[in-house]
């Protein structure tokens, strides 16, 4: 995650592996000052971020801000073209504990 400064808009880039499935994360969120104003009612912030996991993407688009009582909001959509679950609950899936593996 970078921002030149708190009143420019962050991008990020993540790239991670998850049970040896590639994960990314990838997009922007708009100047994190706007949010930031002692809890008075702010501008909103665009919010633009892109994930890929195994056989799986999806796309969230929106904007993030502080409402009149202070308390932040979060307005977006997410799409996607594909979303494999098999792919995404392997990926997922935890070993069996170590104490009930069987072993000959």
């Amino acid at each position: 995650i970078s921002a030149a400064r708190l009143d420019h808009p962050l991008q990020i880039s993540a790239q991670a592996s998850f049970n040896n499935s590639p994960v990314t994360l990838t997009g922007s969120l708009g100047a994190p000052a706007a949010l930031l104003q002692g809890g008075k009612a702010a501008a909103p912030i665009p919010i633009d971020l892109n994930m890929q996991a195994p056989g799986s993407s999806l796309t969230v688009k929106g904007t993030a801000a502080r409402g009149p009582d202070g308390r932040p909001s979060v307005q977006a959509a997410a799409t996607s073209d594909k979303i494999d679950l098999d792919a995404l609950l392997a990926a997922f899936a935890k070993p069996p504990p170590s104490h009930m593996v069987w072993r000959p």
